[in-house]
């Protein structure tokens, strides 16, 4: 899903905020970089997962290792939202 994100337009792109009501993104350029960016750098791990689901025996230890990775980054997320001040 995250290669709808790249070639999204700007006006979508401001949209998918207001859904959740997060409110508006901040409008320029490097705002709409950031985000397609973002999107395009998490086509890869996708695919990886897609890939690995294809033969979950043979790709159990990738599975497996993966997935600490994603727990660990997922508690680094949150741990810096929080000190952020993430949610208000």
């Amino acid at each position: 899903m995250t290669i709808v994100g790249v070639v999204m337009s700007p006006s979508c792109m401001s949209a998918v905020p207001l859904w959740p009501g997060l409110g508006d993104i901040p409008s320029g350029l490097i705002v709409i970089d950031l985000a397609r960016a973002v999107s395009a750098f998490h086509v890869c791990p996708g695919a990886l997962c897609f890939a690995l689901a294809a033969d979950v025996e043979r790709s159990a230890a990738l599975i497996q290792m993966m997935g600490t990775n994603l727990f660990l980054e997922g508690l680094k997320f949150t741990g810096t939202g929080l000190r952020a001040g993430m949610p208000e």
